[in-house]
């Protein structure tokens, strides 16, 4: 029964959460390749850093600076990445704040 339920929880988390920080890059979902993440964030921070940027879009670059930056964070560190991969924005949150490790949350899940 509480298989089940981890699955479902799973899958309602996941629910292509983990896109997103590598929409952010430009890379495709899954990338491990650090030279290539790098690369990506090296050039997605040059697009969007606000010395970079005119007035107007000086707010919306500081912002989509930030994302890159915890994007590449994230994806940059194996242990975070996995947590990414396997549980999204939900998983990063929780090993933040002192959560489990991956190897800890699916010991539960065979």
């Amino acid at each position: 029964v509480g298989d089940s339920g981890a699955r479902r929880l799973v899958l309602r988390l996941k629910g292509g959460k983990a896109a997103k920080y590598y929409s952010l890059l430009g890379l495709e979902e899954g990338e491990d390749d650090p030279e290539v993440i790098k690369q990506a964030y090296k050039k997605m921070a040059m697009k969007w850093h606000p010395d970079r940027v005119k007035e107007p879009m000086k707010t919306k670059a500081e912002a989509k600076f930030k994302e890159v930056a915890e994007a590449y964070e994230v994806l940059s560190d194996p242990q975070k990445k996995a947590f990414y991969d396997r549980w999204g924005d939900s998983g990063v949150e929780s090993a933040r704040d002192g959560g489990v490790s991956p190897d800890t949350q699916s010991a539960g899940m065979g």
